[in-house]
C-alpha cells in the first residue's frame, strides 16, 4: 500500500506539474477526485490538531488506520478541559454504511437516550447538521471511498495562481448532501477548494493554500485548513500541529470499549 501511494504522489508531479489543457473523459474525472481523497487519507497515521474560531480553541488527536476495504478513526479530544474525556470513533467500510460512535455526556447528541456518560452509536448524517464548534472539525476527518461519489467534469477554474480541474460529484447513498464540488490542483492532487451542497445551496466549504501543502516521506500532509460554515459565516482554522506516520495500530484501539477506558495513544 506504501508503494502504491508513492508511485500516486510522484503521478501527480507534486513539484511541478503544468496546468490542464483539456477537458478530462469520465475515467480521468474519477480517477482524479478518489487520487484526492487517497492522498490525504490513504494511510495511517498519528495526527495532533487545533482548531479555533474566534475566541473558541480545542484540540484532538486522530488516530488512522487505512485498509484496503475501508477506513477506521478514533478521536480524542484533549482540550477545552469540558471536553476532554470526549471521544469518537469512525468505522468505514467499503459498500456498507459508516459506523459512528461517541462518548459524549447525555444531551450533547439528539439522539442520545438513559444517563451518565456512556457509547452510543451516531447517526452517520449527524456530521452533516450545523455542528456545534467543537464538533465542526469531525467533518473533516472522513474520506470519501471509491464508489461512494459519482462525479462529472465541469471545466476549469483558477485558485491562489493554480489552474484547477472543477469535479461535481453526487452521493451514490443517501446522505444530508445534495452535492460536493472539489477544486483540484494537478500540481499538488488535491482539492484547494471543497464546497459541499444540501438541496442544492452550499452549506461549507474547506479552503487549503498551496503554502500549508507539505510533502512528507511522499505522503501529503494539509498544515492549515479554513473550515467555512456558509449560512452561519464563520470560519474555524485547522492546524496541524504533530504527526507520526504509519504506525502500527493495533485493532483494540478501533473499539467501543478504548471510548470507554480512554486509552488512546499519545505523542
Amino acid at each position: 500500500m506504501q508503494r502504491a501511494l508513492i508511485g500516486v504522489v510522484a503521478a501527480a508531479a507534486l513539484l511541478g506539474a503544468p496546468g490542464p489543457a483539456r477537458a478530462l473523459e469520465a475515467s480521468e474525472v474519477a480517477a482524479l477526485a478518489e487520487r484526492h481523497y487517497r492522498l490525504l487519507y490513504g494511510f495511517s497515521a498519528l495526527e495532533a490538531y487545533q482548531a479555533q474560531r474566534g475566541g473558541q480553541s480545542s484540540e484532538f488527536v486522530v488516530a488512522r488506520r487505512w485498509r484496503e476495504d475501508g477506513v477506521d478513526v478514533v478521536v480524542d479530544v484533549i482540550k477545552p478541559e469540558a471536553a476532554e474525556k470526549w471521544a469518537f470513533l469512525f468505522l468505514q467500510h467499503l459498500g456498507r454504511p459508516d459506523d459512528f460512535f461517541g462518548y459524549v455526556p447525555v444531551g450533547i447528541v439528539s439522539s442520545a437516550g438513559g444517563a451518565g456518560r456512556r457509547v452510543r452509536r451516531l447517526e452517520a448524517s449527524y456530521q452533516e447538521t450545523d455542528l456545534p464548534f467543537i464538533y465542526t472539525p469531525l467533518r473533516e476527518l472522513r474520506p470519501f471511498l471509491p464508489g461512494e461519489l459519482e462525479y462529472a467534469y465541469a471545466g476549469e477554474l483558477e485558485i491562489e495562481d493554480e489552474r484547477c480541474h472543477l469535479i461535481r460529484a453526487k452521493p451514490q447513498r443517501e446522505t444530508q448532501l445534495s452535492g460536493i464540488e472539489l477544486a483540484i490542483s494537478p500540481r499538488y492532487g488535491i482539492s484547494l477548494r471543497t464546497r459541499f451542497f444540501r438541496d442544492g445551496r452550499e452549506v461549507r466549504r474547506v479552503l487549503v493554500s498551496p503554502a500549508d501543502i507539505r510533502i512528507e516521506q511522499g505522503r501529503v500532509l494539509l498544515t492549515k485548513r479554513r473550515l467555512i460554515t456558509t449560512a452561519a459565516r464563520n470560519e474555524t482554522v485547522l492546524v496541524l500541529r504533530n504527526f507520526l506516520l504509519d504506525p502500527e495500530l493495533p485493532d483494540r484501539l478501533f473499539s467501543a470499549q478504548t471510548l470507554r477506558t480512554q486509552r488512546f495513544p499519545s505523542f
